[in-house]
């Protein structure tokens, strides 16, 4: 690998030339020749990760999916009108630094224009985007001609066509999408529609310096990759992997139980379930076959030489690379590339593209593969520990495992079939009734109360992880107790000194607990109740355990108490 620390940034100023150009840097700029539709496409092409106005993913072997609103945003959240105005000033002192080190030949008023006009812009995106997702969506996928027909304000067939003609695969009319967040897609072209041509190329233009703005340079020049990869070699040891494997293993097996046992399911829908977790797999933030860092260099070989003068040329090349590797996956094993992307052993995946930093310690489910994904930094306490006891191991990694793999199958998971399309694979009686259960979720958690603000929580926005909080620590619980007694009952330990009271049992929901453990200061919490797709920690912990029986008998709870209410919400 290439030392990157001798880096010059004036590069992106050429690259948001090419891009329409920067309203906010030169006095000069002329609107005569400007398309935000030919901006975004540049946009696109190169800085993958940017995708300004809308999102859009590749499903394996298939289809494009889905296409959706952004998912980033240069302005924080607030909790009152006052933070608010104090995030704006800041956000504004901060475009104004380094638009100035851009040398900026504007007055000073005109710049000021130009800021609040792109935070207003801003501000008017996430508003829709939100709107947009109130409630979810079952919608069955669609062809671009219908998305054209459906969507007019945004030319999705010329976007696309452009985009994968990069990698040379045609696009036409009769290739299936499906919109994601349909009232977005519906509006956002009038939105752009409507802005100034000199709006939308600052907003353009900001994206770009905001990806590559100094900070964000020095944090990337600080990663020493060799480090970082020296790092990964290191917790992710040969027993680290086959713990993973067993935990996936087991959890599958329960949850594979829990669909057998639940009577509410019809025989076809219940099959079509297995079948879709029997195809979920794993993935590991590392790929197998490399050992050494001439494989790690030749892996990344396809971007060409990587330079120590610049910065921002080489990570376009990264991006470049890792975006046109997913564009080639559309119309199925393009030119062996599946094969040179995934390496499959058993149930787990062992994956070299991330679009964010291995060593991150998360795990998320990937619908539109039907796989889950965890990053190698989840290898290690309190998740983690190859010698811990069961009890903490299950807690602790396997009860995250397990709330990803009810992500596969809550509100908005099941909407997706084994291969990861959307579709409906319900039967309409059997669908009735999960809906119903999904409502008792909605319902129970719309009633609790956040202890530190006093308010209520949004059941409905936090639906889908609600579900998985739950399903994760009573599939994970399952897994527990079945993987002690038959496959490891020696690892199925107590803890000693203070710890040595609790049970075993006790410990498996102590360690599941200890997992969300943080100091949340009133102002954050809030934040997190307006904006959140999860609940509040405290609430994260303390509800799935007043659903769960098994809590209520390992710790002996009355029926009644606040930890075993009469009522209970359970999916499977």
């Amino acid at each position: 690998m290439k030392d990157n620390n001798n880096t010059c940034y004036t590069d992106d100023c050429i690259a948001i030339e090419k891009a329409g150009g920067f309203p906010m840097i030169s006095s000069d700029w002329n609107d005569e020749e400007y398309n935000w539709v030919d901006a975004y496409i540049y946009t696109d092409i190169n800085f993958k990760e940017i995708e300004p106005f809308f999102e859009y993913y590749v499903q394996l072997r298939r289809n494009i999916a889905p296409i959706t609103s952004p998912k980033r945003s240069f302005v924080g959240s607030y909790s009152s009108e006052n933070e608010k105005i104090k995030i704006e000033d800041k956000l504004r002192e901060k475009i104004k630094a380094r638009v100035r080190r851009l040398k900026t030949d504007l007055s000073e008023d005109q710049l000021n224009n130009d800021i609040d006009d792109l935070i207003r812009l801003e501000y008017e995106i996430i508003a829709l985007s939100r709107k947009g997702k109130v409630g979810g969506s079952r919608e069955e996928n669609m062809t671009l001609a219908e998305m054209s027909a459906n969507y007019p304000n945004v030319p999705w067939l010329k976007i696309l066509q452009t985009v994968f003609k990069t990698v040379d695969i045609e696009i036409d009319e009769n290739d299936r999408v499906f919109p994601d967040n349909k009232y977005y897609l519906k509006n956002i072209g009038e939105l752009l529609n409507n802005q100034t041509k000199r709006t939308l190329a600052n907003y353009i233009g900001w994206k770009i310096i905001y990806k590559f703005g100094a900070k964000a340079i020095y944090e990337f020049q600080k990663q020493d990759v060799e480090k970082i990869y020296l790092y990964m070699k290191k917790y992710l040891k040969d027993e680290g992997i086959d713990d993973l494997y067993g935990f996936l293993s087991q959890l599958k097996t329960s949850l594979n139980y829990s669909l057998e046992q639940a009577d509410w399911m019809d025989n076809e829908t219940r099959s079509k379930a297995q079948f879709k977790l029997e195809k979920m797999v794993g993935i590991l933030g590392l790929p197998e076959n490399i050992y050494t860092i001439e494989q790690l260099d030749k892996t990344f070989e396809q971007t060409g030489w990587i330079s120590n003068e610049n910065f921002v040329k080489n990570y376009r090349k990264m991006m470049e690379f890792h975006g046109k590797n997913k564009l080639r996956s559309l119309h199925g094993y393009k030119r062996g590339f599946f094969l040179q992307m995934f390496n499959f052993e058993n149930n787990l995946i062992f994956l070299n593209s991330f679009r964010m930093p291995l060593t991150f310690v998360d795990a998320f489910y990937i619908p539109y593969s039907n796989r889950i994904a965890l990053m190698v930094g989840i290898l290690q306490p309190p998740m983690y520990h190859h010698k811990a006891p069961l009890s903490a191991n299950f807690g602790g990694i396997a009860s995250t495992m397990g709330h990803e793999i009810t992500h596969g199958f809550d509100y908005l998971g099941s909407q997706y079939d084994y291969r990861g399309e959307k579709k409906n694979w319900w039967n309409e009686k059997t669908l009735k009734i999960y809906k119903e259960r999904i409502q008792c979720f909605i319902d129970q958690y719309s009633n609790v109360t956040e202890p530190v603000t006093g308010k209520k929580v949004d059941g409905k926005m936090t639906v889908s992880d609600n579900v998985a909080d739950n399903g994760g620590l009573r599939l994970a619980f399952d897994a527990y107790k079945e993987y002690s007694r038959i496959k490891h009952p020696e690892k199925n330990l107590k803890l000693p000194f203070e710890m040595s009271e609790f049970s075993t049992e006790q410990l498996f929901f102590i360690f599941a607990a200890n997992l969300y453990c943080h100091n949340y200061n009133n102002e954050t919490i809030t934040n997190y109740l307006k904006y959140e797709a999860h609940s509040p920690n405290s609430i994260r912990v303390n509800v799935p355990m007043q659903n769960s029986e098994n809590f209520a008998k390992a710790f002996n709870c009355k029926p009644g108490s606040p930890m075993n209410p009469e009522n209970k919400c359970v999916l499977w």
